[in-house]
């Protein structure tokens, strides 16, 4: 070291310090982009935050919903953060009113009002949602099928629901006895003013008819009839175990001269009627007492129950739903259905 001091002469000059390395062009350039695009989104949404509120209305149908309408907007709000906190994300800035309008106060109107367009597109998604778990909740309440009270142990947790019994009544109790009286007087439109003690048969056996399938598609006919008019009748058959199986089929119905008013289901008023369709082992014979959704029933002239048109009838006239007609015996009378379920098999009846 000292050797090369002296051959220098001198201390070398100390080095000069390190500059800066200016960045390239380019990536100054991608920076002022950068920049300027996080500047242009930061004003686009403050404009949007100082715009006015924007209001969107909806409406819906909701049958029948017994709640108060301050419980329907609690419930919707409650939804919405509900959604909010199970997704993580920041509390929406929502104002819901809501008000009954229509006919009987049954349409929903809704109107929401949120900070930003996109807040109020997921509003939208989450009424559509919440309206549409209310409105399946409804049909779901309605849809509930109300079983006859005479059934035992027959609900909609039944899992042998595809299978029908026949259950026995017990002889000498209150619905034996009305039984009894159903079938000893006339009943179906006559009424009170049916005629009594028609049918002098001693009465051996009464079985109910446990059917669920067949119960629902009968229930909901009746139920979507404008008009609620149920009758007992009386089905005198050679097919009692088919009818109890599956229901009434009217396609058993034969067109032919006997057919005084076209294929169809036909039940009578009159079991002495009804009697001379029937048949049975040993002396006995079985009738079916029947539940008939009449609804609003055609009553023709008697007079007239031979005309030939009515045996080309495939179903009842305009504005009507079943038939009541002459059976041109007596002063006995048919009821007529051109619908499968609207008769339902109730009872069996064995008597001889």
């Amino acid at each position: 070291t000292t050797e090369l001091k002296q051959r220098l002469g001198a201390d070398p000059a100390p080095a000069p310090a390190p500059t800066a390395t200016p960045l390239p062009t380019r990536l100054l350039k991608f920076a002022g982009l950068r920049d300027e695009h996080s500047r242009r989104a930061e004003t686009a949404l403050k404009d949007e935050l100082k715009r006015a509120e924007w209001k969107h209305v909806e409406r819906c149908l909701l049958p029948r919903v017994t709640e108060d309408v301050e419980k329907l907007r609690q419930s919707f709000l409650a939804s919405v953060a509900a959604h909010c906190s199970t997704h993580k994300l920041p509390d929406i800035p929502l104002k819901v009113e809501m008000a009954r309008t229509g006919v009987a106060d049954s349409v929903l109107s809704v109107s929401l009002t949120s900070l930003g367009n996109s807040n109020l597109s997921l509003c939208k998604v989450l009424l559509g949602v919440w309206m549409g778990e209310r409105l399946r909740r409804t049909l779901t309440k309605q849809a509930k099928v109300e079983y006859p009270v005479e059934w035992n142990q027959v609900g909609d947790d039944d899992d042998d629901e595809d299978a029908f019994r026949l259950e026995l009544v017990q002889r000498g109790s209150v619905e034996f006895n009305n039984v009894v009286n159903l079938m000893s007087h006339e009943t179906g439109m006559a009424g009170d003013a049916g005629r009594k003690n028609i049918f002098s048969k001693t009465i051996l056996e009464v079985q109910r008819v446990v059917n669920r399938p067949v119960w629902r598609k009968y229930y909901w006919f009746r139920r979507n009839l404008k008009l609620q008019n149920e009758v007992w009748t009386k089905h005198g058959t050679t097919s009692t175990q088919a009818i109890c199986e599956s229901g009434f089929d009217r396609g058993r119905s034969r067109p032919g001269t006997k057919n005084m008013w076209g294929v169809a289901v036909y039940t009578a008023e009159s079991a002495a009627y009804s009697d001379l369709y029937t048949k049975g082992a040993e002396g006995s014979r079985q009738m079916l007492l029947c539940k008939f959704a009449a609804g609003n029933v055609y009553s023709p002239d008697p007079r007239n129950y031979n005309n030939i048109e009515n045996r080309k009838l495939k179903e009842a006239p305009t504005g009507y739903d079943s038939i009541r007609g002459c059976t041109g015996r007596s002063l006995d009378f048919a009821m007529i259905s051109y619908q499968d379920n609207q008769v339902y098999p109730f009872y069996v009846v064995t008597y001889q």
